[in-house]
């Protein structure tokens, strides 16, 4: 399958589980390999969640969607993220406040 940027920039990102991430916002590439270092997702239209996500972590890129695991998404429950830390490792997100 071939997809280009404009696309893949409308595609919504989801979990394994149905949790809806949001949509492609950026992507980042490594010059040397020509390759996806990874792909920034968009909470929302207004929203400042963003989203790294490695291309190891897609299980499915489709036409209407792109799956990924489930460990990309951050608990705000102290406790359920307490619990889920682990399988956090090596996920980037980051809040940016304007």
């Amino acid at each position: 399958m071939i997809i280009n940027l404009p696309q893949l920039k409308h595609l919504s990102v989801y979990t394994q589980t149905g949790i809806k991430l949001g949509k492609i916002n950026d992507i980042n590439f490594l010059v040397e390999t020509h390759s996806v270092y990874q792909y920034i997702v968009r909470s929302n239209f207004l929203g400042r969640k963003y989203f790294f996500i490695k291309p190891s972590q897609i299980i499915e890129i489709n036409n209407d969607r792109i799956v990924v695991e489930d460990a990309v998404v951050i608990e705000k429950d102290k406790v359920v993220a307490k619990y889920n830390s682990k399988i956090l490792e090596g996920v980037a997100t980051t809040e940016i406040n304007n």
